[in-house]
């Protein structure tokens, strides 16, 4: 058997009085005087646990080997403490985390009460309203102070300074909204003057289009018959002229005809004239020549019978190669 460090003799001695007397001992925890006693008897279990580690220190550094023998009994003996001490120390916590809890939740609930009147926008950058600030004023009014219990006369004076701050900003916020309000039913009604004066406007200008398009269409349609009327009285005088026109060609048309008629008769009459005066002429200058080629004949040895009728022949181009040049 592995001889027991010495050293520790002392607190093994202990170790029994203190399981004996850990394991008799109970505590009423929430009771003041009990957990004050609770908290005395933890403080000496730790005081020998701290006793333990001075011992266990000390005897290490001898050796090595005989500190992990040191190390070894002595975390032994402390978790055999810490056994004790848990049964102690776990109530005493959960009592220690509740009065935390309480005490933060006081603190919270007042810090709750600053950053309501803190607050006046929304995180996307949105004023609250008018309304958002009721609220906010109605939370504070009828937040319950006497619950605050040590708090509750820091938790009045932030209430009441709280308060003060909403109740001045829902005022003012109030009468922010109403004047908005009161400048969005102006617009709204200088809008809808606007608009009636434009829709008034729009009727007028649309009768007056309408009435100068009714006149402008009597107007046309008037000129239109007056150019029509113009037009048929052009063109009958235009017919009449054009008759009285081709009345006066005819007329001129037939005096000419008539003239040229006339006159081609005249002259016809004249051509004849002339023509029988030069048929006449050239007879007696053919006579003369065929009488003085017959002379010719009798005077070359031919009676005149035959000197004649030579003549006439030779005259009618009865003769070949015999002409006479007149």
């Amino acid at each position: 058997m592995e001889q027991q460090i010495q050293a520790y003799n002392e607190f093994r001695a202990q170790l029994s009085e203190l399981k004996e007397l850990n394991e008799t001992l109970v505590f009423d925890y929430e009771d003041p005087a009990d957990n004050k006693a609770a908290r005395s008897h933890v403080y000496k279990l730790r005081q020998t646990k701290s006793a333990v580690e001075k011992t266990r220190k000390k005897e290490k550094a001898e050796s090595l080997e005989y500190g992990r023998r040191v190390d070894s009994e002595a975390k032994q003996i402390v978790v055999e403490i810490e056994t004790m001490i848990d049964v102690h120390a776990k109530p005493l916590d959960e009592i220690e985390q509740r009065e935390k809890d309480r005490i933060q939740k006081h603190k919270d609930h007042i810090e709750g009460m600053r950053q309501v009147a803190t607050q006046t926008e929304h995180q996307d950058g949105r004023p609250l309203t008018a309304e958002e600030y009721a609220t906010a004023l109605s939370y504070l009014e009828n937040f319950e102070v006497k619950d605050m219990e040590e708090f509750a006369g820091e938790a009045a004076v932030v209430k009441d300074d709280c308060i003060k701050i909403v109740r001045r900003r829902h005022e003012e916020r109030t009468k922010y909204e109403e004047e908005q309000a009161e400048l969005e039913r102006l617009r709204v009604e200088a809008e809808e003057r606007r608009q009636k004066d434009r829709d008034e406007q729009i009727r007028k200008e649309a009768a007056e289009r309408a009435q100068r398009e009714a006149e402008e269409k009597a107007k046309a349609e008037r000129e239109q018959a007056e150019k029509r009327e113009l037009e048929l009285k052009l063109a009958a005088e235009k017919a009449e002229r054009e008759k009285a026109e081709a009345e006066h060609r005819a007329e001129l048309a037939a005096k000419e005809a008539e003239e040229r008629a006339k006159r081609e008769a005249e002259e016809a009459k004249k051509r004849e004239a002339e023509e029988a005066a030069k048929r006449e002429a050239n007879k007696r200058h053919n006579a003369k020549i065929n009488r003085a080629a017959l002379q010719a004949f009798v005077k070359g040895g031919l009676n005149e019978e035959a000197a004649k009728l030579a003549v006439e022949l030779i005259a009618k181009k009865t003769i070949p190669n015999v002409t006479i040049l007149y």
